[in-house]
């Protein structure tokens, strides 16, 4: 457990540092947790791509046979009216895609260098819903003392 924790927590840090709005992203919090994991070739699989050679190229894409498959669409769709659905990312290390699931998400967003989304923090809470918080709705968004936070249910 503790090796599958540092490693989604590194490739956490890595995919939020490839995104000027999402590098702002402080804190995420889910209350209670839960996560599906899926193989690499069963996600290839049902997008009907050859699954002989796959090879993961970030936290959210899988390169299956040179066609590119999102984790996020594969988990969206698998679990599109599952309300507890929040986000989907690759784990390179255990080589799985994994869903998860949570009955609300929390989420504090740095404004130090970027007040454009700190004065909208509606909008800002919105467009990083879908990467943190997919099937859930926006409960509550402020602006407080330089951060954003969002509330999801």
């Amino acid at each position: 457990m503790i090796k599958w924790s540092l490693a989604f927590y590194l490739s956490l840090c890595i995919f939020l540092s490839s995104s000027p709005l999402f590098s702002k992203v402080e804190k995420i919090k889910y209350q209670t947790p839960k996560f599906e994991y899926f193989e690499f070739k069963d996600v290839c699989s049902y997008f009907k791509k050859d699954p002989t050679i796959i090879e993961a190229k970030n936290q959210v894409y899988l390169d299956c046979m040179g066609e590119m498959v999102s984790s996020q669409e594969f988990c969206h769709q698998k679990f599109q009216d599952e309300k507890n659905y929040v986000r989907a990312f690759v784990d390179q290390s255990e080589k799985k895609v994994v869903c998860q699931f949570a009955k609300s998400a929390e989420l504090t967003f740095s404004c130090e260098d970027s007040k454009t989304h700190c004065s909208e923090s509606e909008k800002t809470c919105d467009s990083l819903r879908m990467v943190f918080a997919a099937n859930k709705k926006l409960y509550h968004a402020s602006d407080l003392k330089g951060q954003v936070k969002c509330y999801y249910e």
